[in-house]
């Protein structure tokens, strides 16, 4: 699922502006500074708009005198960096601007917590009204009264390069199985109730925004004591005060979106889901090494573009479907997650013949072909099973079957605006395979040794092992020194044989050369339930 992040296209004017203009009033009146005080703030810019000029000056038109009542605001602003460790980017933190559930799109904020230093530099005509303000500030101090709550409002864009992902799911979701809804119908329906949208004050340059309030700021007086002493101007008549005031809150600073590869049985186009960035391709890089580090180069290969596929890696197509594994049967280790595209009949949703640039080892295919494929879909009724998730959900293993051309066909038609996706495993416990699948792997020992190599390390370099494969059928005695190297019993054949026996001379026969210590090694740590080493069952064509 493409994960992406991206900062707001604006936040100065939209969020620090307001924000601070609402704690600078709010200071105001817990100051008791006068209500007609003019409020000089020119932020970045250091320049000041000439009155009348902007909409919130109703169109007063009146000068501004060097002994009036202002307050000049300066501010530091910073990120708290004691918070950056635990800000939420991509996990669900905060309410979702946008969450379309059925789709799995989801698009949520990013907030920083922002530290800022409020610069007050108020200036007022009298002595004595500067005088008062410093006495309540005693006055408060005393009473410990210098730590305020504040409530901020402001708004954030949403960033435009969302829309256009947004439009290409919107126009591949009313392609297929269509809902009936319009774009502008289909974002509303999904959106936080807040959306809104605004445009300047000609109608153009529309943006959708999401209002914002915080409340419970905490903010507070920086000084020792009581603010610095008052001065005075001598050269315009006037007495300043000068005091410092801190606070933080959480700022928006981006959005996240999450989104699906496959929208409708349509898969999403490249640009939309892959990695653009050459450089992470090792491959793609001109390379220079000292000796020690060259020697250490064909450690970091791409295994899998070189014809090799990782023994812990479970391979998925496509390659870029980051499908989470929540659900599967006890004893299976997977082996190839397939995203389908279901064709028209709406039940067919893949071939295992054909798996693109992948394939399973041709020995395995001619033990499916002949043998297998009727229990192929049936639990622990093959040592190779395929189930199918209907988005994140396992379904019963009877919804589908498999044909003897290895059409993987769900049994009942598809609703094509799920997800679909197979796994291929192997049973891992060969406690829970019947009887039958013994049987039939028994009379395939290329098929079964390779399928055995991908559970079991120890066993796959063991010569004695190995040999097995050239043989036309693996003997009752064979299978159950296997068996007992991976359960750690012999298997019940109805007979009356001694088990501790039975156990010492099969084991000792096939295997009288490895350590029951490492074997057991093995046994316990073996990767049963998620993994197995799927290089012994799949190639790179």
């Amino acid at each position: 699922m493409p994960n992406l992040t991206i900062t707001l296209p604006e936040n100065s004017q939209s969020v620090t502006r307001p924000v601070i203009m609402d704690i600078v009033r709010q200071v105001e009146e817990i100051t008791k500074i006068d209500v007609s005080s003019k409020i000089f703030f020119p932020g970045d810019t250091q320049r000041m708009q000439t009155p009348g000029t902007n909409i919130d000056n109703n169109n007063e038109r009146f000068a501004i005198f060097n002994t009036d009542r202002i307050t000049f605001v300066e501010v530091e602003e910073d990120y708290n960096k004691d918070a950056l460790s635990t800000t939420a980017v991509t996990r669900l933190e905060h309410i979702p601007i946008f969450q379309d559930e059925a789709l799995r799109v989801k698009m949520t904020p990013v907030f920083g917590t922002s530290a800022v230093t409020i610069n007050f530099t108020y200036r007022c005509p009298s002595k004595t009204e500067a005088m008062r303000w410093r006495d309540d500030m005693r006055i408060r101090i005393s009473q410990m009264r210098d730590l305020n709550l504040h409530t901020i409002t402001y708004h954030y864009p949403v960033p435009l390069e969302y829309l256009v992902i947004l439009k290409l799911i919107h126009e591949k979701r009313e392609s297929v199985e269509p809902y009936g809804q319009s774009f502008q119908e289909y974002v509303y329906s999904f959106s936080n109730q807040r959306l809104k949208l605004v445009s300047d004050l000609v109608g153009k340059d529309t943006r959708l925004v999401i209002p914002d309030c915080q409340t419970r700021i905490l903010g507070m007086f920086d000084f020792d004591g009581l603010p610095n002493k008052i001065e005075r101007d001598e050269t315009n008549g006037v007495y300043t005060i000068a005091f410092s005031y801190k606070f933080e809150y959480e700022k928006p600073i981006g959005c996240n979106m999450k989104y699906p590869v496959m929208i409708h049985n349509q898969l999403l186009p490249a640009d939309y889901i892959e990695f653009t960035d050459d450089a992470y391709n090792l491959d793609k890089v001109n390379k220079t090494f000292p000796l020690s580090l060259y020697a250490m180069n064909a450690f970091e290969t791409d295994t899998i573009m070189n014809g090799v596929i990782d023994p812990g890696y479970v391979l998925r197509l496509p390659e870029y479907d980051d499908f989470r594994l929540n659900q599967f049967h006890p004893g299976t280790g997977s082996v190839l997650f397939a995203l389908c595209e279901v064709d028209t009949d709406k039940k067919t949703l893949c071939n295992l013949n054909e798996l693109g640039e992948i394939a399973l080892d041709e020995d395995i295919l001619n033990f499916i072909r002949e043998k297998e494929y009727p229990y192929l879909t049936k639990l622990y009724q093959s040592i190779l099973h395929v189930d199918l998730y209907r988005n994140e959900f396992l379904t019963n293993f009877t919804t589908i079957t498999c044909d003897n051309q290895l059409n993987i066909k769900a049994v009942n038609p598809l609703d094509l605006r799920n997800q679909h996706r197979i796994r291929l495993s192997i049973v891992c416990d060969l406690t829970l395979l019947s009887r039958e699948a013994i049987d039939r792997l028994k009379g395939y020992p290329k098929a079964f040794v390779k399928i055995i190599s991908a559970i079991n390390e120890l066993l796959r370099n063991h010569p004695d092992f190995v040999n097995l494969g050239d043989k036309k059928r693996i003997t009752a005695l064979e299978f159950d020194a296997v068996y007992q190297a991976l359960t750690g019993f012999p298997m019940n054949n109805g007979t009356n044989i001694n088990r501790n026996q039975y156990y010492g001379s099969n084991l000792n026969g096939l295997f009288s050369n490895i350590d029951p210590r490492v074997l057991e090694n093995y046994r316990r740590n073996r990767i049963g339930h998620q993994t197995v080493q799927i290089s012994q069952i799949m190639v790179v064509k």
